[in-house]
């Protein structure tokens, strides 16, 4: 949920970018896009590896009324979504080299698109 959103926001300042024909600072931000998208695309497949996805649509429902940027959720969530997630993406790392790899695809198709 949370990558989900940072994902977006990524593709939008890139796309906002490249619409301002500042090539240099999307290229910039590029990688962030990249990250934030594969750990997006992770978290799905493992939900759905291991039959969480009803988990998973709940916590979208609670993270849509939370403010992430919020200090006290910082605390919260950081060792959860950093550290936590790192760990997983270690343990799994067939699914995160997959999902490493449908990001640079998705990349390429939104750069292919609006290039």
């Amino acid at each position: 949920m949370i990558y989900d959103t940072l994902s977006s926001s990524f593709e939008l300042a890139t796309h906002d970018l490249i619409l301002k024909n500042q090539l240099d600072k999307a290229q910039n931000i590029l990688g962030s896009f990249h990250n934030n998208k594969a750990r997006a695309i992770f978290i799905n497949k493992l939900a759905e590896q291991e039959g969480l996805i009803d988990i998973m649509n709940k916590s979208y429902e609670v993270g849509a009324e939370t403010d992430y940027f919020a200090k006290n959720v910082q605390k919260f969530i950081t060792p959860i979504c950093v550290k936590q997630l790192n760990s997983y993406m270690k343990e799994y790392k067939d699914l995160s080299d997959k999902s490493y790899d449908e990001s640079g695809k998705y990349i390429n198709k939104f750069l292919e698109k609006h290039l």
